[in-house]
């Protein structure tokens, strides 16, 4: 970026969104840091973790870190995108809302009881759907655009830990839902 533009002050905040606490401190150093947020991505996320796993708060890992993690980060960081005379959030979801929606009774998977870790997924990019799209319902008027976007398929290290006997059954299970992959 200095070779861009020499001006552009580059400070890097560290954050684990599956703990409230780490959520927290970043954003109050990136308000610190600011005085207005343009744009706010959120791109981080986990995918099929082979076996239950839940945050320190509690909460399933994937639905914890992809969504509830961006939607507290996002809260925090509201009054900077407000400052912005256009801030826009961009939520990056996925096709993968196709595997689950959302368990508004049992995110948790009963503790892990029933657990199906690409169900797990789909219920944290469904999340991320529904979010953006009160976001925008209740942010518009303010300002504050919300878009919610699927990369495409991508080469990305996010499905390092799937054993790759398991992208058949991935894909049947999209095939299901309607969607068909390339």
């Amino acid at each position: 970026m200095k070779e861009v533009s020499p001006d552009i002050a580059i400070h890097f905040v560290q954050i684990d969104l599956s703990n409230f606490n780490s959520i927290r401190k970043a954003a109050a150093e990136v308000n610190g840091l600011v005085t207005k947020i343009d744009v706010l991505i959120n791109n981080a996320g986990i995918m099929a973790l082979k076996e239950y796993t839940s945050t320190s708060e509690g909460l399933e890992a994937q639905f914890g870190a992809n969504h509830i993690g961006h939607f507290l980060l996002t809260n925090l960081l509201a009054p900077k995108l407000f400052a912005a005379s256009d801030g826009r959030v961009v939520n990056v979801s996925s096709d993968g809302f196709a595997l689950g929606g959302v368990q508004f009774d049992n995110y948790n998977f009963d503790n892990g009881k029933t657990y199906d870790k690409w169900k797990a997924y789909g219920q944290s990019k469904t999340a991320n759907q529904l979010f953006t799209i009160s976001l925008a319902s209740k942010l518009g008027s303010k300002g504050v655009l919300a878009y919610s976007v699927h990369p495409g398929k991508i080469q990305t290290n996010l499905g390092t830990n799937v054993d790759p006997s398991e992208w058949p059954k991935v894909k049947a299970m999209f095939e299901a839902a309607g969607m068909f992959l390339m």
